[in-house]
């Protein structure tokens, strides 16, 4: 006599991994150490001297927040389609 056991699994979609890269500017200066994090997550890259960044995200629907001190805080949603965004920050009091 033998038995069998099932195991009860889910299946979870899943999210393909991808790099989102861009330039952080302001007023067309390109911005080095602005912090951009992962809404919702802890995880979080920077821009290099030249402005550039880049972070690996696997929620489609991800959104992006771009911060430096002395700017304003920007928020950017990803779509599914676009991997480059380029965001322009103002600076605080403008």
């Amino acid at each position: 006599m033998f038995s069998v056991m099932l195991a009860n699994t889910q299946i979870h979609p899943q999210h393909t991994r991808r790099t989102i890269t861009g330039v952080v500017t302001c007023e067309g200066v390109r911005l080095e150490g602005v912090q951009i994090l992962i809404k919702g997550s802890d995880y979080y890259s920077g821009t290099q001297q030249d402005g550039v960044y880049y972070i690996p995200v696997t929620a489609p629907d991800a959104v992006l927040v771009f911060s430096l001190d002395g700017y304003q805080q920007q928020e950017v949603s990803l779509s599914e389609n676009e991997n480059e965004y380029n965001v322009a920050l103002k600076k605080k009091g403008l």
